[in-house]
């Protein structure tokens, strides 16, 4: 037999003999039918949920005991379409502030309040923040708004700036850059 109810406290312990619990404490309905059951979920994983969340128990046959399986969020609709896995996280207010959004046209997004990068199955990558983008499209071609810095060296078998072909032409010492006078 299995219940539904709100998410009153997430509360992480440490019981027999040093193993890490979650005791989650639901409102089953009414103020005073209140349970409190210990949360499950698959290694490696891990999630806490906000209060106010929809919860979903089952009982534990034998132990009068009820175990917490799974959650819903009930103020962000879901936009995963199938195949998809999404997996966002939420500010304490409940609205989500990060995501990870493996699509099922092979593409991933990963998203966070000030930027984005996006993995394209052509082998794409772009990512953006309010200042500006960069981005490998899928033959290699690196694009960006704004400047390459380099603590290193950069190379390149040819380099163009404003339509003009940097390599082949030598400046003469003390011609600085913009001199339009004789010596260009």
């Amino acid at each position: 037999m299995g219940l539904i109810g709100k998410l009153l406290s997430f509360t992480r312990n440490t019981k027999n003999r040093g193993a890490h619990v979650t005791d989650v404490k639901i409102n089953r309905g009414g103020e005073t039918n209140n349970l409190t059951t210990e949360h499950f979920q698959d290694p490696g994983v891990e999630s806490s949920p906000l209060v106010g969340d929809y919860i979903a128990a089952t009982s534990v046959v034998g132990s009068g005991r009820y175990a917490a399986l799974g959650y819903v969020d009930p103020k962000n609709p879901p936009l995963s379409k199938p195949g998809e896995v999404r997996v966002y996280a939420r500010g304490s207010d409940g609205d989500p502030v990060a995501s990870v959004w493996v699509k099922n046209d092979g593409s991933i997004e990963i998203t966070s309040s000030n930027c984005s990068v996006k993995l394209q199955q052509n082998g794409a990558i772009r990512s953006e923040n309010a200042s500006g983008f960069f981005e490998l499209d899928g033959s290699g071609n690196f694009s960006t708004s704004g400047n390459i810095v380099s603590q290193g060296s950069i190379s390149a078998d040819s380099i163009k700036t404003g339509g003009k072909e940097l390599a082949g032409h030598d400046h003469l010492a003390g011609d600085p850059p913009g001199n339009t006078g004789p010596n260009l």
